[in-house]
């Protein structure tokens, strides 16, 4: 695509995104000031410090958040245990020796790269976006020292667009950028002459708007050797300048970014029930419970009193609390000073009240649930437990792993898997695995406990056939154990090492049979043997035979 219709189609698809990001904006600044306490300057589009809301009295949904993102952390993508790992459709395949041996590399490796990366530290944000707003985004690029390096994009910066399959195809950016960072990123040549005047004068700190488009590159030429060319075109305009120039034009082999949805509906491009928004009323009128529970014990202790007029100049000395003086009031047989009024509130029903609140706001955001997934180890509970516990929770985070599954952690693995294979740091894949294509298996606690259904039939399928083999032997016959085990071992997400491939467990057991079998022969032989010699020293004359008969009588 030539330069003034890329420029023309970028801007135009901006707009009209930017017609759908408005719709769900108000509501992400209601959760803003409501969950977090803040608006970031994302949501704001200033470079001024984020405005804090100071009607925020109980911040029970931002401590729930925070629990629902460090249990989201500790749950799925937990750096001290591998949460993913390698597969195949063809489960032979993936139980013979060298395969399995690669494939458990190229985890460690593609763990190691995340590791060593600012992943799990983008990955906070994008689990708290997701839950407060209902969706997230941040890009994926390649870098010389950590092979990748994520840069998450804060809500109200970006603007999605989606496919017909309704996938995210394109992430549109509006950002601001520093003078020296655009001659730096761009080049002299490519920035306007506004930028260039600018960065003579040595205002390099001075910040311009840039739009940025990442999206598929439906209409490339497939054979062209030119990066603008790729599967994913990135496209770099500066606001406002003349000419209407393009500052720069890129492009990826894979999707460079991800932008996972809570619970997107067919027709919707972002999320309309996540946990920020379903309890956003119970949160606003929670503050409006804790504000009244605290005039009301304000009146308790320091109520508002009424007095005499002749006490005006006596020198009372009331330093809290206001003072109304009212004439002849010795005469209505009230003491000098009294309160206006008895303050007697129901404080025990103010106190349910919100307690019964703060409750909804941790049931929405999973509090529960995740406080057990953050205790795992020292309670030392296992995924089957948390899936029996929490049954009901689980089936619920069900939809959102999925999404995440398919939104976030799908391309991002596809793209380190790229960026680690084009540095060389995979080993040879087997021959066996040419024209294989592999799959992305997640193995983390909440996985874990998501597949705790197929385990437990498992268990169940065994041991039902095992009690039934004491009765009818030949039941056992159904079972094929080594199966088994794979189907066990995979859903329990443990590593292949510790299993032996079906060709050689075989053979094993045909050796241990064949031993046993051999044992049996000497037995057998060794039997024979002994009776042969006692008959050939048996005496055969006929009174033996009859002593032998008759008992020896």
């Amino acid at each position: 695509m030539e330069d003034k219709k890329l420029y023309d189609h970028t801007m135009q698809r901006r707009e009209v995104l930017k017609i759908e990001h408005s719709r769900y904006k108000p509501e992400w600044e209601s959760v803003s000031d409501y969950v977090l306490g803040y608006r970031p300057s994302s949501l704001t589009g200033s470079d001024s410090k984020a405005s804090r809301n100071e009607l925020l009295y109980n911040e029970k949904a931002k401590e729930a958040s925070k629990i629902l993102v460090s249990g989201m952390q500790a749950g799925i993508t937990s750096p001290a245990r591998p949460w993913m790992q390698y597969g195949m459709e063809d489960r032979d395949l993936m139980d013979y020796g060298p395969v399995k041996e690669w494939l458990d590399n190229c985890q460690k490796i593609t763990l190691s790269i995340l590791a060593r990366s600012n992943f799990y530290k983008a990955m906070l944000l994008t689990y708290r976006d997701i839950s407060c707003f209902g969706v997230t985004a941040k890009g994926i690029y390649e870098n010389f020292d950590d092979v990748a390096r994520f840069e998450p994009y804060g809500i109200g910066s970006y603007f999605l667009g989606t496919d017909g399959e309704r996938k995210t195809d394109a992430l549109y950016r509006e950002q601001r950028m520093s003078i020296g960072g655009m001659v730096k990123r761009f080049g002299r040549n490519a920035v306007s002459s506004t930028v260039k005047n600018l960065y003579d004068k040595g205002k390099v700190d001075s910040k311009v708007k840039i739009v940025h488009a990442i999206e598929k590159n439906d209409g490339r030429e497939f054979n062209s050797p030119l990066a603008r060319e790729m599967a994913w075109r990135s496209t770099y305009i500066e606001e406002g300048a003349e000419g209407q120039k393009l500052l720069l034009v890129s492009g990826f082999e894979s999707k460079p970014f991800t932008a996972p949805r809570w619970q997107a509906d067919d027709d919707d491009v972002y999320s309309n029930s996540y946990p920020g928004i379903d309890c956003l009323n119970t949160n606003k009128s929670l503050q409006v419970e804790e504000l009244d529970y605290a005039i009301a014990r304000e009146k308790m202790h320091n109520p508002p009193l009424v007095g005499d007029a002749s006490l005006r100049n006596s020198g009372a000395d009331l330093i809290a609390g206001g003072i109304t003086y009212v004439p002849n009031m010795s005469a209505s047989g009230k003491p000098g000073l009294a309160p206006v009024y008895d303050v007697n509130p129901r404080i025990n029903e103010l106190v349910a009240a919100i307690k019964q609140k703060e409750s909804r706001i941790d049931r929405a955001f999973y509090a529960d649930l995740f406080l057990m997934i953050t205790d795992l180890d020292r309670a030392q509970i296992t995924a089957t437990e948390i899936a029996e516990r929490k049954e009901e929770k689980m089936l619920m985070m069900g939809p959102v792993l999925e999404s995440l599954n398919t939104e976030e952690f799908d391309p991002e693995i596809d793209r380190v898997f790229n960026m680690a294979q084009k540095a060389g740091l995979f080993p040879p894949p087997p021959q066996e695995l040419e024209n294989v294509d592999l799959k992305i298996e997640y193995i983390s606690v909440l996985h874990q406990a998501q597949k705790a259904v197929s385990t437990a039939s498992i268990e169940a399928t065994t041991a039902f056939a095992a009690n039934l083999s004491v009765v009818w032997p030949e039941v056992r016959h159904k079972i094929k154990p080594m199966q088994a085990v794979d189907e066990y071992a995979q859903a329990k997400g443990a590593s292949p090492k510790i299993l032996r491939g079906d060709e050689e467990a075989q053979a094993r057991v045909d050796a241990e049979n064949q031993a046993l079998a051999q044992q049996q022969a000497m037995e057998q032989g060794a039997g024979a043997a002994q009776t042969a010699k006692t008959l050939s020293e048996a005496s055969l004359d006929e009174d033996s035979v009859l002593q032998a008969l008759t008992g020896g009588a």
